[in-house]
């Protein structure tokens, strides 16, 4: 079964604290990173720096298998902070 890692990404710098986890396919590994998402947002939901958060998702050969900005799962554009002029 492939193995797949998830990492959490804030303003650029990765938390060295990394999870690994064996799932089926791509599609189970995608699932898996929206609900991890979803946990911690509902753990720290106050929390305005969650708009710079992503969720990383690797595969066995670094491979970057998904990307989840929290902004997306908080229902926000990550840019909505950052209007362009």
């Amino acid at each position: 079964m492939p193995r797949y890692h998830f990492s959490i990404r804030i303003d650029g710098e990765f938390l060295n604290e990394v999870q690994t986890i064996e799932l089926e396919n791509d599609a189970d590994a995608w699932t898996t990173s929206k609900l991890m998402v979803k946990l911690f947002v509902s753990r720290f939901q106050a929390d305005s720096r969650l708009n710079s958060v992503a969720l990383i998702d690797t595969d066995s050969w670094d491979v970057v298998v998904c990307e989840l900005p929290f902004a997306e799962v908080l229902g926000q554009s990550p840019m909505q902070d950052h209007p362009m002029h």
